[in-house]
């Protein structure tokens, strides 16, 4: 089964125009129901998809700041498409139900890519000196970041 990109670009272009603030927090109070589809159906995209998560999380709560609104709703997009049982190609359909989910977050990463990736060294910095504080100091992730 193939997926016309072209009606994929289109919905995602017509979907993001209707997109507001308050889908980026419906994204984050369904994160369980996308935890539970990573580590089931869309194992071989769990990576991309924990990303765009842990993404529009660190925006919802104002931890990561760097982010334009337009990626953080171009996400929060992505992962209420993957969370929609009834979309192009309804995920109840035995093996192909979950093609256009995976298309979605492809075509959503790929339009986002600079921010991606600037967000997973973000991640990491953060990450490291959480790491050397722990180390140096016994400082935990949590002590080392608030505020």
């Amino acid at each position: 089964m193939q997926i016309d990109h072209n009606a994929l670009t289109r919905l995602f272009r017509k979907g993001l125009r209707n997109m507001k603030g308050a889908d980026i927090v419906r994204v984050v109070r369904r994160s369980k129901g996308l935890r539970h589809l990573i580590n089931g159906p869309l194992a071989d995209m769990g990576q991309d998809v924990s990303a765009l998560l842990a993404m529009v999380k660190d925006y919802s709560n104002g931890t990561y700041k760097e982010m334009p609104r337009a990626t953080a709703l171009a996400a929060a997009f992505a992962l209420l498409y993957v969370l929609n049982p009834f979309d192009l190609m309804p995920d109840f359909i035995p093996g192909i139900g979950y093609v256009d989910d995976m298309s979605m977050v492809a075509l959503v990463i790929g339009s986002i890519r600079r921010d991606v990736a600037n967000y997973a060294r973000w991640r990491r910095s953060r990450a490291a000196i959480a790491r050397r504080l722990r180390l140096t100091f016994g400082i935990g992730r949590r002590r080392a970041f608030a505020g």
